[in-house]
């Protein structure tokens, strides 16, 4: 039973993320063969003053133009 987990930022609607998952469910299904009751997707929003990457936060990094 996979359970998929999908970091990102917020500002998503609830329709994207439906058809994220629903794809996400979908290919599971068709190439490895798991059933979609069996697949569950969760998003975590987080942030940006919380996500950090290489020591500098991406809030701090879109603040001074730099997001690598």
């Amino acid at each position: 039973m996979p359970l998929v987990r999908i970091e990102l930022f917020p500002g998503r609607s609830p329709e994207l993320k439906q058809e994220i998952a629903s794809r996400i469910t979908q290919m599971l299904s068709d190439v490895a063969g798991i059933a979609p009751g069996a697949t569950s997707v969760i998003f975590q929003e987080t942030p940006p003053a919380d996500w950090f990457v290489a020591g500098r936060s991406h809030a701090a990094a879109a603040a001074h133009g730099r997001i690598d």
